[in-house]
């Protein structure tokens, strides 16, 4: 048994031998050929992939952490803000806006100041109990910031806040300020436009908001989708070089 055995060890060791040398050599050269890729292109390949069997595990943990952490910050910069509805109006229209405030940190919202643009007059704030509501009003009487207080908004949930709001009389762009102030005392600020327009081209206006919003959300999902591919590639890159390793280690003893 020990010659038969010795020879079906040094078979498997032969054809251990041939694949790691069609792998190192055939396969990459048949690959350039079929694909029509430069030779010089794989010998790149293989300097990058030395590069990578020499990085330590921490730092390899450094690059999954960054992947994962690009992934959430694009979530979080498309989705995390307070905004103002309907962005687009008429001119001279009594409209109803609705100011949208989430929480979207571990730390409550303990405040919401809106400053209102100078075009604007509001004549209501819907009433809440929960809220003490300030009023500043400029040289006019007009009503140029509105403060929330005295009440709070949970992680993970969102406040809206309505106003009775008289439309400027002649078309044009403008930008509300809202500053969110958390308990622990951070104060984020954000913007949101309000576009006044022409009655007969509200309908192009408004289909143009709907694919802008639909445009939004593809951006978003690509974002996401892009961070999931490279977490992907890094952890299957790392993949390779630590089964590299095993091989050679194989090969060594």
């Amino acid at each position: 048994m020990e010659p038969y055995q010795h020879r079906t060890d040094l078979r498997a060791a032969t054809l251990y031998t041939t694949a790691c040398a069609l792998k190192r050599d055939v396969f990459p050269w048949s690959c350039s050929v079929l694909c029509r890729q430069e030779p010089e292109r794989w010998n790149q390949r293989r300097e990058v992939k030395g590069a990578l069997m020499h990085i330590t595990s921490w730092q390899r943990r450094v690059i999954i952490l960054w992947g994962v952490s690009g992934i959430l910050l694009s979530v979080a910069t498309a989705w995390g803000h307070s905004d103002l509805d309907p962005r687009q109006s008429i001119p001279n229209k009594w409209e109803t806006y609705t100011l949208n405030v989430p929480t979207e940190t571990e730390v409550p919202t303990v405040q919401v100041r809106l400053l209102v643009p100078r075009d604007f007059e509001i004549e209501m704030i819907e009433h809440s109990p929960l809220w003490q509501i300030t009023r500043s009003r400029d040289e006019r009487g007009y009503i140029r910031e509105v403060t929330w207080s005295g009440s709070s908004i949970p992680p993970q949930t969102f406040a809206e806040f309505k106003l009775l709001v008289r439309n400027p009389a002649t078309p044009g762009t403008s930008l509300w300020k809202i500053e969110q102030s958390y308990q622990d005392g951070n104060v984020a600020t954000w913007e949101a436009q309000t576009q006044i327009v022409a009655p007969a081209s509200v309908g192009g206006a408004q289909r143009a908001e709907e694919a802008w919003r639909a445009a939004q959300v593809a951006t978003t999902v690509s974002l996401v989708a892009i961070g999931v591919s490279v977490t992907l590639i890094i952890v299957t890159a790392i993949g390779i070089v630590q089964s590299g390793r095993g091989q050679r280690q194989d090969e060594q003893s």
